[in-house]
């Protein structure tokens, strides 16, 4: 029941869980300090985001409920991620996109609906 529940919850533990890919980057735009952005912004390929798996990644899944079930979980279970360590690591491929001012592909992945 409380795994039902945590999928549709718009907060879990007091955390805002986002509803799709858009809302992690405006979620992420605020949670990040301007230091943070500037050293994503850095970054010369989205490859570099995997420097932050153990940190904001961990984060993420921890936070968003990508292990316990969440609205974003299932998001990206119907876009064919199917584990939390790759979802994590989508949103922070498709964040570096989304800073580097490439829209085409987030919104090609948030437009994906594999059922």
């Amino acid at each position: 029941e409380a795994y039902l529940l945590r999928l549709t919850a718009d907060s879990i533990n007091g955390v805002y869980i986002p509803r799709d890919i858009e809302d992690c980057f405006l979620q992420l735009d605020t949670l990040l300090s301007p230091r943070d952005l500037q050293t994503i912004r850095n970054y010369e390929s989205c490859d570099k985001m995997n420097n932050l798996h153990f940190s904001l990644g961990m984060w993420i899944r921890n936070n968003w409920g990508l292990w316990i079930g969440s609205r974003l979980q299932q998001y990206c279970l119907k876009r064919g991620l199917n584990h939390p360590d790759d979802m994590s690591g989508k949103i922070l491929d498709l964040y570096w996109d989304y800073l580097h001012g490439n829209h085409n592909s987030w919104q090609t992945f948030d437009a994906v609906q594999n059922e």
